[in-house]
């Protein structure tokens, strides 16, 4: 089984970032995010995801149903031999991460919020300034961040960010 480091927190927060930055400090992990197991899926199954907007509608259909291809698909993207971490940004719903755990998996779950003001600053930049709170795939974040083992608040600038994660990380596994 894979060990599995889980990142959870609003569209904006910074997880891929951090989780890019911290799995270049760790030997042997890789970063990749579930909306790539998504887009795998969706390009499977010939289903258009045109923009973030489908990419949720379309990982909401199969948040419940289909959870583990969503996993399965998710590490098939960056699988090689010498991988034994797995630095996945995006969760979304407390129950994968429960299905993962219960399949096995070593499992770490981060939790991250910089702030209102900066998550706001990010999806403007990128465009996302019209995702609300409220939007389906944003309503867990309670759950998420009573579940996770590591809670980060306040501003997360990526490399000091990283390396604490990275300490965190290592002495986890």
């Amino acid at each position: 089984m894979e060990n599995i480091v889980l990142f959870a927190g609003p569209i904006g927060s910074g997880k891929t970032t951090i989780a890019q930055a911290t799995a270049a400090l760790i030997p042997k992990a890789v970063q990749v995010s579930f909306s790539d197991g998504l887009k795998m899926l969706a390009c499977n199954e010939n289903i258009p995801i045109y923009s973030r907007s489908d990419l949720q509608v379309f990982g909401e259909s199969i948040a419940y149903s289909r959870w583990r291809d969503l996993f399965v698909m998710t590490l098939e993207c960056k699988r090689a031999p010498e991988t034994n971490l797995f630095l996945i940004d995006g969760l979304r719903h407390p129950h994968i991460l429960e299905g993962i755990r219960s399949d096995g998996h070593k499992v770490l779950l981060l939790y991250l919020n910089p702030g209102e003001k900066i998550i706001n600053r990010r999806r403007s930049k990128r465009g996302d300034s019209n995702i609300s709170d409220r939007h389906v795939s944003e309503t867990h974040h309670r759950d998420l961040e009573r579940l996770a083992d590591l809670s980060m608040r306040g501003k997360l600038a990526s490399s000091s960010s990283a390396r604490a994660i990275a300490e965190f990380i290592k002495s986890y596994f």
